[in-house]
């Protein structure tokens, strides 16, 4: 969900780089695990705490943290309150509107009908334009006026569950049509199963081979391992928009199996 969210709330002219910095922080997450672990582990074991405990515990802070967070500072999806079986317009016009007060730094007061009829139709320059409040009728014309009201059939069948199931079911003979699955699903599951091979089969054994090669501090290894993302992460952020998404993964591919043929080369 949480890929899905920043897509739809990231600006497209910008949006390899909302998504490649919120991609990152698995990184970031890595490195504070094997950080903590690494301080944690070292401790003297004659003090008889339950070391394992105090590390599962700070590991559930940053989720504890993280919901804690949406729940106050990241609205629902617009996507989601405008679907059929919704038709939150309301709460959808508000939502968009707190986003845009948000990336624009304006104070934005919203009344409970979304009317625009405050001062609040705000009178702040951005690039010396007037910021619009969006209001539900609006928002509800947007949909029917342009047939996008019916984005998500699944929504309107979520009542039953056999219309569900039947939903599903459309929806995989569609992804493995021959129209798609040729050209769009094939590839796509084939790419991902390479990078889950290469990613997850890496991370199995890394420890092994660090020792193989005389890296034997296990937390070491593990801050090392997870720090080398940061490069990937660098070059995607500040690329992604500019070069082309296809174009940063075919690299970064092209990359990976450069760097892991020369690591496979030289371990000794």
């Amino acid at each position: 969900p949480l890929f899905t969210l920043v897509s739809e709330w990231s600006p497209k002219e910008c949006r390899g780089l909302f998504v490649t910095a919120v991609a990152s922080f698995w990184m970031v997450g890595s490195v504070f695990v094997s950080s903590i672990a690494w301080c944690l582990f070292q401790l003297n074991p004659t003090l008889g705490l339950p070391i394992w405990r105090i590390f599962a515990a700070i590991c559930a802070l940053p989720s504890l943290l993280g919901a804690l967070m949406v729940y106050n500072y990241v609205p629902e999806s617009p996507r989601y309150l405008s679907a059929p079986d919704k038709r939150d317009y309301d709460l959808a016009a508000k939502a968009c509107n707190r986003m845009a007060s948000s990336i624009l730094g304006v104070r934005v007061r919203v009344t409970p009908d979304t009317e625009k009829s405050d001062s609040d139709v705000i009178g702040a320059a951005f690039d010396n334009r007037a910021v619009h409040l969006l209001t539900k009728d609006e928002l509800f014309s947007h949909y029917h006026q342009n047939g996008t009201n019916n984005f998500n059939s699944c929504h309107s069948t979520r009542s039953q569950l056999n219309q569900d199931i039947a939903s599903a079911f459309v929806s995989l003979q569609t992804l493995y049509s021959s129209r798609l699955l040729p050209r769009t699903t094939l590839p796509l599951q084939l790419l991902w199963f390479c990078l889950s091979f290469a990613t997850y089969g890496i991370t199995t054994w890394i420890n092994t081979l660090f020792v193989q090669i005389q890296l034997e501090n296990l937390y070491t290894n593990s801050f090392l391992f997870a720090l080398a993302t940061l490069p990937g992460n660098i070059v995607t952020l500040l690329y992604s928009d500019k070069v082309g998404r296809k174009k940063i993964l075919i690299g970064s591919l092209i990359g990976a199996a450069c760097g892991l043929g020369i690591f496979a080369i030289n371990l000794q």
